[in-house]
């Protein structure tokens, strides 16, 4: 148990490896959590909480995965976190190791390690900043950021090659997404119930668009989709009313705009 009256904490763990409709995905059901990678052999992850009694900051280093349910096995899940840092050498960050858990900032852009977001990994939490590294990154999981209602604004890294199903599904505040080349498809309820963003550019190099991936973007009005688009579900902007199909002339954008009857720009 952490006790506030230690001005810092340093623990080591030892971690042992270990539809559509857009309905909300199951964190809980381990029939709809795909299996992570774990460590086959004991590793070393440290954390260092400093300031316990306001605002605390939570720094993670090692040179391994954070585990799955890290926050809940540490009793750190309702901690009165307000950043956390997590350092070079952390090479991922495994299913639900921040599920629903409670801070405001997470930092992460100094990591160059990092590779892989797992599964629901900060699914429900509470954060209004994430700051990944720019490069390096090439997963982020599905849902991995499913019901983080204060994001507002968020850099995808270049390298991810997916926005998987259903990673920011209820991010009701996110205004913003940065989609790097590098994505090539865009998933199932990806952005579904993302009612506060208006304007999203696919990269060249996207080449489908999965159901339901803009549902429920109430506020969406302009989306650019580029000439390697092949497929787009019948229903990716469903409840879409005002969105207009920025593409080019006789591209599979346009075709699919005309029979869903949806505004079309070729500008």
């Amino acid at each position: 148990m952490l006790k506030k009256t230690f001005i810092f904490l340093l623990i080591t763990l030892t971690v042992f490896g270990n539809t559509t409709g857009c309905t909300s995905t199951n964190p809980t059901d381990s029939t709809s959590v795909p299996t992570q990678n774990t460590q086959p052999a004991p590793t070393e992850i440290t954390y260092t909480l400093s300031n316990p009694t306001a605002n605390v900051t939570l720094e993670v280093t090692g040179n391994a995965n954070i585990p799955t349910t890290f926050m809940e096995s540490n009793h750190l899940e309702g901690a009165d976190i307000g950043t956390i840092y997590i350092q070079d050498g952390i090479t991922g960050i495994d299913a639900k190791a921040f599920y629903q858990c409670y801070f405001d900032i997470v930092f992460m852009h100094n990591c160059n390690s990092l590779v892989s977001i797992g599964d629901y990994a900060f699914t429900n939490c509470t954060m209004q900043t994430v700051t990944l590294p720019e490069s390096g990154v090439k997963y982020i999981g599905d849902g991995a950021f499913q019901y983080c209602h204060r994001i507002t604004s968020f850099s995808i890294p270049d390298g991810v090659t997916a926005v998987n199903d259903y990673t920011f599904f209820d991010c009701q505040s996110l205004k913003s997404i940065d989609i790097p080349d590098s994505v090539t498809s865009i998933g199932n309820c990806a952005f579904d119930g993302c009612s506060n963003l208006k304007n999203v550019t696919l990269p060249d190099g996207v080449t489908s668009i999965g159901t339901e991936a803009f549902g429920c973007c109430t506020n969406l009005e302009s989306i650019s989709i580029p000439d390697s688009v092949k497929n787009i579900s019948d229903d990716a902007f469903k409840d879409c009313r005002q969105v207009v199909i920025h593409c080019s002339k006789g591209s599979y954008a346009e075709n699919y705009a005309k029979e869903h009857q949806l505004a079309i720009s070729n500008e």
